[in-house]
């Protein structure tokens, strides 16, 4: 007896309009017999507006959902109850459950969350002479228990290079994350092309969300304005804010990305320095990558969930190892953040990260490039281990120190430097960059900065010179932080090309002195000592 196959590849946390058959096609694989998603409904999966199954079909569609002979099929599907083993819907003789799939005999469990999209892949083998014994192509059970933003279904069994190419697309437009897939081959965010969005070698270390904007023609790809799906929500808009569900209008060339990615929530205490009550910004925790970037909109808009230490708020720099940027809050509206950042200065496929420590030194560890070494200093552990991790081509190499210093030549390129300890846990970590420039109109000279006495005996009072400051409206900005970034001190001066100010600090440490003016940022270091 001839019996048909499921088989579930993938179960990830990640009026209807039926594209056309000679329409661009989903990850660029041809051609899909049902291609659903909604343009035009009140909620939302992502940035997208999710449809209604209920509704009435074609002849033509009705029998692509009968999944009469062997189909792959994709969908975005999200719970609005937690699961309780509820039948959701029949797509011919495969029945959907808020927390399995079953069809003939066979189930296969799925890992969906309330509230949070899933992305579902299923291929169904069955004879070439199989016919379905039944006359209902689908039938909706539960339609208040869920939402579908995406279907789409092939006829036959799809390869694997096809398979991952659709998972992708599908996993970007409704920002559904599949890097945590049980097989590494699903991990990857795949091009049309056979390139990658986000590549498990090079970023493995940024995989708890990834989401982005771009644009692909040969999949029906635009996307200016995009949020998170789980956890506390980033919202990235493209030159300006459009309401939920739509897209700000903005020109994009084909194949133009821009891909944001979270750090590993393994390693995400590991930061520049250590972290008081454990509170960071919310934005030192991501990265980004601008891909074949082309727009005629160079100014990218992030709202992000504000925390409950309001002094983060204004201490936001933009970092690839190299220049620092200053990023200032430019808003506050319902509990969100809002910077900027200007792209039409940053680099093709160069990392940048956000940090809130522009100096990354800290007390007891220090990560630096010295004539092309990496230098890392470990003061608090007598036995630690360093990784180096290219961000060219994801090589790694991890050895143990026993000591306080350990160095290491590299070869030009961008590189992360973790200090972990002998049991594998991540203390400190950093970008670092050898032998290239980033930010073309952020000069590195910038004026010259100077602090004396320094070193100085705390509570002693200590001269800052700021001379030959560029010109620029507005005034001039003086911070003083310590090494965990908490602000000491912060002043307004108006400008002027030479400013003195005085320094005043009462405990012993290492002190960063922060001058900032419009979107420019120098510093230098101040040493205070315990008195004599």
């Amino acid at each position: 007896m001839h019996r048909s196959r499921l088989l579930l590849l993938s179960s990830i946390l990640i009026g209807a309009h039926t594209f056309a058959q000679n329409a661009p096609n989903p990850g660029g694989v041809q051609a899909p017999t049902t291609w659903m998603a909604q343009e035009d409904a009140l909620s939302t999966i992502g940035n997208y507006h999710s449809f209604n199954l209920e509704q009435a079909l074609d002849a033509s569609e009705m029998d692509a959902l009968s999944l009469q002979g062997s189909s792959t099929v994709f969908m975005v599907i999200q719970p609005n109850e937690n699961p309780s083993g509820t039948l959701l819907f029949h797509l011919g003789d495969v029945a959907i459950f808020d927390d399995h799939v079953e069809m003939r005999g066979e189930s296969m469990s799925t890992e969906l969350k309330k509230g949070e999209p899933t992305l579902l892949t299923y291929q169904i083998q069955r004879p070439s002479h199989y016919a379905l014994r039944t006359s209902s192509s689908y039938d909706v059970h539960s339609s208040s228990a869920f939402e579908i933003g995406e279907l789409i279904i092939f006829d036959g069994i799809l390869s694997r290079e096809q398979l991952r190419k659709v998972n992708s697309y599908l996993a970007l437009k409704y920002s559904v994350t599949i890097t945590e897939n049980d097989k590494a081959q699903w991990r990857d965010y795949w091009t049309p092309e056979n390139g990658h969005y986000w590549d498990t070698r090079i970023d493995r270390l940024y995989k708890e969300r990834v989401i982005g904007l771009g644009r692909s023609d040969a999949e029906r790809f635009y996307q200016t304005q995009t949020v998170t799906t789980k956890g506390d929500a980033l919202w990235l808009s493209l030159g300006s804010i459009a309401d939920e569900g739509t897209m700000p209008a903005s020109t994009i060339d084909d194949e133009s990305f821009v891909i944001f990615s979270e750090k590993d929530s393994k390693v995400s205490t590991a930061s520049s320095c250590r972290i008081e009550d454990g509170v960071a910004h919310p934005l030192s925790q991501w990265k980004f990558q601008l891909q074949n970037w082309s727009s005629d909109e160079s100014t990218l808009i992030l709202r992000v969930k504000s925390v409950d230490r309001v002094e983060l708020k204004d201490s936001l720099f933009l970092y690839d190892g190299t220049v620092v940027q200053y990023l200032p809050l430019v808003g506050m509206t319902d509990g969100f953040w809002k910077y900027e950042v200007d792209l039409s200065n940053l680099q093709d496929f160069r990392h940048y990260f956000f940090t809130t420590n522009p100096q990354m030194e800290c007390e007891d560890e220090s990560i630096e490039v010295i004539d092309n070494q990496i230098v890392v200093n470990e003061r608090g552990m007598s036995a630690w281990d360093v990784e180096v991790q290219s961000l060219t081509d994801g090589s790694t190499v991890l050895n143990r120190v026993n000591g306080s210093s350990t160095s290491r030549f590299a070869t030009a390129g961008q590189y992360v430097v973790s200090i972990l300890d002998t049991n594998g846990n991540y203390r400190m970590m950093q970008v670092v960059s050898i032998g290239e420039e980033s930010v073309e109109d952020i000069a590195l000279s910038g004026p010259e900065l100077k602090i004396y006495p320094n070193p100085i005996e705390r509570g002693r009072e200590a001269t800052l010179e700021i001379n030959d400051l560029p010109e620029m409206e507005g005034d001039v900005s003086i911070t003083v932080t310590d090494a965990r970034g908490r602000i000491m001190s912060q002043s307004e001066r108006e400008y002027s090309p030479n400013i003195v100010h005085p320094v005043r600090l009462n405990m012993p440490g290492i002190y960063t002195v922060i001058v900032r003016q419009g979107n420019s940022a120098y510093s230098l270091k101040h040493i205070v000592r315990t008195s004599n």
